[in-house]
């Protein structure tokens, strides 16, 4: 099976205290342009390997807007702690053309 990769962007801009979020002087809208100069699908894909919560649902909602505010389309994906549901989710989301991969949660054995 392919090789699980979680990337990011660096950055030497510091995020708001309250909320971590950068402000457009702190690079947040620097980054968002760069992704859209390199061209690219600008795609994330968020898969969580737990079960159907609150806190899931806010952690979904605050991925997607966090994601969608630099220019991304956010995918968000949810095995409910089935760990053979998860293998099929990572492995279909491989298949795809995503930038960004965020895997959360207990995974499975591979």
């Amino acid at each position: 099976m392919a090789a699980m990769l979680l990337t990011g962007c660096g950055d030497s801009g510091a995020a708001d205290p309250d909320t971590g979020a950068k402000t457009e002087e702190q690079g947040g809208a620097a980054d968002a342009d760069q992704t859209e100069a390199s061209g690219g699908s600008k795609k994330i894909a968020v898969i969580r390997n737990m079960t159907s919560s609150d806190h899931t649902s806010q952690f979904f909602k605050g991925a997607t807007e966090e994601g969608e505010s630099l220019g991304y389309t956010v995918d968000t994906f949810m095995s409910d702690g089935d760990d053979v549901k998860m293998q099929n989710l990572m492995e279909q989301a491989l298949n795809q053309d995503y930038d960004i991969w965020i895997v959360f949660g207990a995974c499975c054995k591979i």
